[in-house]
């Protein structure tokens, strides 16, 4: 965990079908927001439909 100013980032395992990335965020929501962020960049190809994508499409937990 990262201590910021009032915020403590955790660590997310978040998953899109068979592609899981690891990111930081102080939520879900937030997590799912930077796993877009990452997949969009890992992806380019992708990026339209990454953005498109439904919140519940994303399996979101933290990661130990």
């Amino acid at each position: 965990m990262i201590r910021t100013n009032e915020a403590m980032l955790q660590r997310y395992r978040v998953k899109v079908g068979h592609i899981e990335v690891v990111v930081s965020g102080t939520n879900d929501a937030e997590a799912i927001a930077n796993a877009r962020l990452q997949l969009a960049k890992d992806l380019p190809r992708f990026y339209d439909l990454i953005h498109a994508l439904e919140p519940t499409r994303f399996d979101v937990h933290r990661a130990a």
